[in-house]
């Protein structure tokens, strides 16, 4: 977590420090996931974003999420061919790929939309977890807050209205949780933050 206290999160719980967005940039959060957290299929990326304090001048969330893969052994490739005679066929490679090779990808690049969810109540007790429905939350893209210049979801009220806590829920898609080497996730957190992979925090 970053900027939070120990101890259990509630929506109410205060960032424990404040930082300007300019400063945010600046100092992003860098977090190695435990690549044993991650699964074959859907993997929920959720994170919730505190102030600290409800007057706050801005609070601001991005996430970055870079996955590297070991690429050695077998890949098998079908693709799709249409004949002369307009007869839909496939036809399947299967490549012998050198030891030791790594592939990365950015599954979650900056600027990417999201479930998040902005309310004075606080959110179900499994929120973070791949089996959660988030349908009825709110869709947005990032960055994602109020008071800064380069918002693309602007989501303030009146002071008196603010939450305290901000719920954004994204997700990767891995075919292969075995062969992940690394998840690196780059965010950018402003005032405060906790992040998790598959309900467990990271």
């Amino acid at each position: 977590r970053t900027r939070m206290p120990d101890g259990t999160i509630t929506h109410n719980s205060w960032a424990s420090s404040a930082v300007t967005d300019t400063q945010a940039r600046a100092n992003p959060t860098i977090i190695d996931v435990p690549v044993h957290l991650l699964v074959d299929g859907t993997n929920t990326i959720a994170v919730e974003t505190h102030l600290n304090y409800r007057a706050a001048p801005n609070i601001t969330i991005d996430l970055q999420a870079t996955l590297t893969t070991n690429t050695s052994g077998t890949t098998t490739t079908t693709t799709p061919t249409t004949s002369t005679t307009t007869t839909s066929t496939t036809s399947t490679t299967t490549t012998t790929l050198p030891p030791g090779g790594e592939s990365t990808t950015t599954p979650i690049p900056f600027e990417s939309t999201w479930q998040y969810r902005y309310d004075l109540a606080a959110p179900p007790a499994n929120w973070a977890t791949t089996g959660f429905d988030d349908s009825t939350w709110d869709t947005g893209a990032a960055p994602i807050g109020w008071g800064s210049n380069n918002l693309t979801t602007d989501i303030n009220r009146p002071t008196t209205e603010r939450p305290l806590t901000v719920y954004h829920r994204g997700a990767i898609d891995i075919t292969n949780a075995a062969n992940a080497t690394e998840l690196e996730l780059t965010v950018i957190i402003n005032d405060g933050a906790v992040i998790y992979v598959n309900g467990t925090e990271v």
